[in-house]
Formats: structure tokens, C-alpha cells, sequence
């Protein structure tokens, strides 16, 4: 499941939203082909992207974290690989 705490956001940001689910659904696809990717994929329950001071990427307890610096636009998002990675080590 993909969630957005978009009350901090400010307005005019849903497009950085959209294009950061957008780059993580794609790491996400890509990682189902990789060795072990699938059981990575078992362990994430949920997508969680949230505004923050700078694009980072976390796991916790099934919930991939990713912070969004909607001040930065389209490069404030986190990277596909860095999605990848983070996930790919997720517990």
C-alpha cells in the first residue's frame, strides 16, 4: 500500500508526490526481477512518503519510508537504486 503525510507539504507539491510513488513503484517492479527480490518484497507492507528536510530512504517494521524535499522539486526525491537498496536490505 502507497501513502502520502502530505499536511506538511506545502501546496502546489502533489506533483513531486506523484513522480516520487511514481520512481518507487518502478524500483519496486524492478526489484520483483532480481535475486531475493521477491522475498523483499514480502517483508514491505506498505510505502509511506512524507515531506522532510532532505530525500532519504528508510525500513522499519514492513513500512518503507520515503522523505520527500519538496523545496528541491523533481530532485528532491530519492533515487530508484537508493530505493532499491534500502529495500533490498529491508528486515
Amino acid at each position: 500500500m502507497f501513502d502520502a503525510q502530505t499536511q506538511d507539504a506545502p501546496a502546489g507539491s502533489e506533483a513531486v508526490f506523484a513522480d516520487a510513488a511514481f520512481v518507487a513503484s518502478q524500483a519496486l517492479v524492478r526489484m520483483s526481477g532480481q535475486q531475493d527480490g521477491d522475498k523483499a518484497l514480502g517483508r514491505l507492507g506498505r510505502v509511506l512518503f512524507m515531506p522532510g528536510p532532505k530525500e532519504t530512504v528508510a525500513a522499519s517494521k514492513g513500512v518503507l519510508h520515503i522523505t520527500i524535499n519538496v523545496s528541491q522539486g523533481l530532485a528532491g526525491r530519492p533515487s530508484s537504486a537508493r530505493i532499491i537498496e534500502v529495500a533490498m536490505k529491508s528486515r
